[in-house]
């Protein structure tokens, strides 16, 4: 029997806080963050809000489409 050994890197994950006023006035936007705005809902990299803006009780929680499904 063979015994492998794999070694998995550090990531490094580029973050910026998204406050009321920034999800109304999106001028401060990182480009990776205007670009996963504007993707298809639960598509992987999407950011969105959760429920969606059409249903009468919005809240303020955004959702992040990954290969696993979204997450809040």
């Amino acid at each position: 029997m063979i015994n492998l050994k794999f070694r998995k890197k550090p990531v490094v994950i580029e973050a910026f806080q998204m406050t009321q006023e920034r999800r109304t006035d999106n001028r401060d936007w990182p480009e990776w963050l205007n670009m996963a705005w504007n993707k298809d809902r639960e598509t992987v990299g999407a950011l969105y809000p959760t429920t969606p803006p059409t249903e009468a009780v919005s809240t303020d929680e955004l959702s992040i489409g990954t290969l696993e499904g979204a997450h809040k």
